[in-house]
């Protein structure tokens, strides 16, 4: 009422549910009673269904929910989820919608570039999706919440950009990183659901711990992203060094790149007590800090947040070499704690560079290790910006590490 109906447009999304054959209309014709009680009427129906609805279903309920037949839109399951702008695209919604807002079209928009590069990447899922499981990219996804996966959403995303950019599948090898523990402990007093099952199967700490290891082996790339807390954290370092060491592609997300400047100041400076102050304050080699500006006693509101400007170290560093050139890249960040600079001109003399710093040159961004074909860590978090058809800079080049690792060690 306060912007007017012409600049409104209502898409009521339902449920066709097909039994025995039968596509049910009831369901539908039930909420949009509800939706017209409060004082909404759809201007378009998507109903989502496993199979194309006939005319014969869509005239139905265009009749009992007083909408045009035209207007009833069928959204069926489809081979990945980037054909179904294509299936609206289709059945005309874009020109319902030009038409119901009024809105101007300066084009066709069935031939414009948007549509025709986003059919290509419809048609790169499919292609993905095809590739047999052993001609795929293995990614081992080193994280200690792997038993949720949605809370690396973004972070799949970013990977499913990249696997289709390149037109490879990436396996995901979902590892918990403290199965790579040897002395592994479970995670609660009480066993989880997962444990038991585990249990009853006979699956004990040292089999998981075996198997955590095999599968790391089996990668050709290795991702440690981001999280809280000091569980699994030594998992993620071994895992990390497993990467240096054999010269296996790494990225480094937030705390991933932190536990890799962890790694490097135990295992080549030789510091074993290194650390990360979030895990032990009193920690004699502190490598990883808590921000210096923030009061350590604040509770809430004491995290770096949002897009900040970070500094590339030259041209010719793998960073700007993934960044296309670039001598800076606005990336969004999440993180109380950050690489100490004090320790920065010792690990630099020892071969870990940190290309990216912030303006004032005091925070470390982006690090590097010169002797590895790929081994790199940000501070920021790059799958915030991936988007379909455009993929984060730095997971697009991780797959493509792993395919020329994957191409170099044809057997593993």
């Amino acid at each position: 009422m306060r912007h007017g109906y012409e600049h409104m447009a209502f898409v009521h999304v339902s449920l066709v549910p097909i039994m025995s054959g039968e596509p049910k209309t009831k369901p539908t014709q039930h909420t949009v009673k509800d939706l017209r009680s409060a004082g909404l009427a759809p201007d378009i129906l998507a109903c989502r269904s496993t199979q194309p609805l006939s005319h014969a279903i869509r005239q139905k309920l265009a009749m009992f929910c007083q909408v045009n037949v035209e207007n009833v839109v069928s959204v069926y399951d489809v081979s990945n989820i980037y054909r179904v702008p294509l299936v609206l695209q289709a059945q005309g919604v874009t020109d319902m919608l030009v038409t119901r807002l009024n809105l101007p079209v300066l084009n066709e928009i069935g031939d414009s570039p948007a549509l025709t590069a986003w059919q290509t990447l419809a048609a790169r899922g499919d292609k993905v999706s095809k590739e047999l499981k052993e001609d795929a990219i293995r990614l081992a996804f080193v994280g200690k919440y792997t038993g949720l996966e949605d809370a690396y959403q973004s972070v799949l995303k970013a990977v499913d950009h990249s696997s289709m950019e390149i037109e490879k599948r990436i396996e995901v090898i979902w590892i918990e990183s403290s199965h790579l523990e040897q002395d592994d402990q479970p995670i609660c007093a009480s066993p989880t659901k997962r444990q038991r099952q585990e249990s009853s199967k006979g699956i004990d700490k040292h089999s998981k711990f075996e198997q955590a290891w095999a599968a790391l082996r089996s990668a050709h790339c290795v991702l440690v992203p981001g999280g809280f807390g000091d569980r699994g954290s030594e998992g993620k370092i071994a895992a990390i060094q497993h990467a240096r060491v054999n010269k296996v592609p790494f990225l480094g997300i937030c705390l991933g790149m932190q536990l890799g400047v962890v790694e490097f100041a135990r295992n080549v400076l030789g510091w074993r007590d290194a650390t990360s102050a979030e895990f032990d304050p009193s920690t004699q080699n502190p490598v990883i800090v808590f921000m210096p500006e923030i009061a350590k006693d604040t509770m809430g509101g004491n995290m770096r947040l949002g897009a900040r400007k970070t500094l590339l170290q030259n041209s010719t560093c793998l960073a700007s070499r993934i960044y296309g050139g670039a001598l800076s890249v606005d990336e969004r960040h999440r993180h109380r704690y950050e690489v100490n600079p004090d320790i920065v001109p010792q690990i630099t003399k020892h071969g870990m560079q940190f290309t990216g710093q912030d303006d004032t040159g005091k925070r470390m961004e982006i690090m590097e290790i010169e002797d590895h074909p790929f081994f790199i860590g940000a501070q920021y978090h790059p799958e915030y910006k991936s988007r379909p058809g455009k993929p984060a800079p730095l997971f697009l080049a991780l797959a493509m590490a792993g395919a020329e690792y994957r191409s170099k060690h044809p057997n593993k």
